[in-house]
């Protein structure tokens, strides 16, 4: 009703945090996607990351209903994660258009409450899972996907997503058999398609794209 405060607390360490998006689970916990630069954001004890890769890592951090924090990770490598870089950060035009852009990554659940992520990276050495579409950074700055387990102690599987030049993975969706839909903006060439689809080639200066993962990742 907005009559009261149910709960409210602050996230993060002693450097810069950014939350970016949050989906509520089937148990009715608040599962929060961001970015930070603190090297002691709270982690918890079965976390699949306790430990700040560099640069900026992605966060995935669970609260019960109450406010209560029930699991928190680092997700991320060497270089920045969740960080569409600029112009002026990588020298060839950007994918950041709009106010936002900059941080413009997503978080859905499924039934079982596993998590869903979808952002960019610009670590080479990001973390994916044996399968998996893509596990080598194809450019720069590429995007990338991942599930995991509704502890987050663990990678269900994990992927970049991209070509030679930037992309940036912005949204996802499920649908009934796992599969998963991913939506961002590429400034790729060479980024992959499919025979049939409706634009095999690329437009120019910056495309949409929307991609179709199995349930594994691949």
């Amino acid at each position: 009703s907005g009559s009261k405060m149910l709960f409210s607390t602050y996230l993060g360490g002693s450097d810069n945090e950014e939350p970016q998006s949050i989906i509520v689970d089937n148990a009715g916990n608040l599962l929060v996607l961001g970015r930070t630069y603190s090297t002691n954001f709270p982690t918890t004890a079965t976390a699949y990351s306790k430990t700040l890769g560099g640069g900026a890592d992605l966060i995935v951090t669970k609260f019960d209903s109450t406010g209560k924090l029930l699991a928190s990770t680092y997700v991320g490598s060497s270089g920045d994660d969740g960080v569409n870089i600029s112009a002026i950060e990588n020298f060839r035009g950007s994918l950041k258009y709009n106010y936002a852009d900059d941080g413009r990554g997503d978080i859905i659940v499924d039934s079982k409450n596993n998590a869903y992520v979808a952002s960019c990276t610009s670590s080479t050495n990001f973390p994916t899972t044996p399968g998996a579409y893509h596990t080598t950074a194809p450019s720069i700055q590429a995007g990338c996907a991942f599930e995991m387990d509704p502890n987050l102690s663990s990678l269900v599987w994990s992927t970049y997503l991209g070509g030679s030049s930037d992309d940036a993975a912005y949204n996802l969706a499920l649908n009934s058999k796992g599969e998963v839909y991913v939506v961002g903006g590429t400034s790729s060439p060479n980024f992959p398609a499919t025979a049939g689809v409706l634009h095999t080639s690329y437009g120019g200066n910056i495309d949409g794209f929307l991609t179709h993962i199995a349930s594994g990742g691949n």
